[in-house]
């Protein structure tokens, strides 16, 4: 979303006005009178009935507001560069949830006293391999996981008021052939085969995992299609149908609306 001021990298007398000046004094206020808490104030914002707002068009409101200025409606995003890491790992049941233990770069390279800087050949070329959450990936500001590096993660030597989004072609293919995300989509696939034992039913049970809605009547009959067409022949049926169920996890990964949200 946006704040009060979208010049966040600029208050002063060049930067825009507050779109609500009363509104930010109170919550300046409220923050002092709080003990200048960041949660608290974090916490009253997100409860609001504006914060949790839908992004649904309103045609009357867009002639009045098309900017949305007055937030009239939430604006529609894509994730973040670790939200789209942390939610694969979520709807395929691996992420580890716990804090590790330490550095994860220093264990990838054992105990040789070497610095870390991202040049030693030992280190892996993806940083994804990690199942932790990616707040606590290491930053090496020369080897960027690939997913925060493609999706507009700050660049980690500069100060970053606000991230750009980007949508260009290198991020369809990270999500076409990326092992991280076919080690996701497989695991997701081995999910499904265990929690559903038909796949209409692992077709809705993909839905709610990774879109968190059932699918209507048109993407029932495009999963069938595919499954139909991707049928195993005798002798090669376990393997068969795992494979077709992870590409088509896959294919539910690298839709728009797993990394939107609306």
């Amino acid at each position: 979303g946006a704040g009060f001021v979208r010049t966040v990298d600029n208050f002063g007398y060049s930067g825009e006005r507050p779109s609500h000046p009363e509104l930010l004094d109170h919550l300046a206020v409220r923050f002092m009178a709080d003990g200048w808490s960041v949660k608290r104030l974090v916490r009253e914002i997100v409860l609001s009935r504006t914060y949790r707002q839908a992004s649904t068009y309103n045609a009357a409101a867009f002639r009045v507001d098309p900017e949305r200025r007055l937030f009239w409606r939430a604006d529609k995003r894509r994730l973040d560069a670790e939200a789209i890491r942390d939610a694969m790992l979520v709807v395929s049941g691996e992420l580890d949830v716990a804090r590790p233990a330490g550095s994860l770069v220093a264990r990838q390279i054992g105990d040789r006293p070497i610095s870390l800087i991202g040049l030693d050949p030992s280190l892996p070329a993806d940083l994804d391999g990690s199942r932790h959450r990616s707040v606590y990936l290491p930053v090496l500001r020369d080897r960027l996981p690939d997913v925060l590096d493609l999706f507009d993660f700050a660049e980690p030597s500069l100060v970053t008021g606000v991230r750009e989004t980007t949508n260009v072609p290198v991020q369809a293919l990270y999500l076409m052939n990326s092992p991280f995300v076919q080690s996701r989509a497989k695991a997701l696939a081995d999910r499904l085969l265990g929690e559903a034992d038909d796949n209409e039913k692992r077709i809705r049970l993909a839905f709610l995992l990774c879109f968190s809605r059932l699918p209507d009547t048109d993407e029932m009959k495009l999963a069938a299609a595919f499954f139909e067409q991707g049928k195993p022949v005798a002798g090669d049926d376990e393997k068969r149908r795992q494979q077709v169920l992870a590409s088509y996890c896959q294919a539910l990964l690298s839709t728009a609306e797993f990394r939107n949200l609306d």
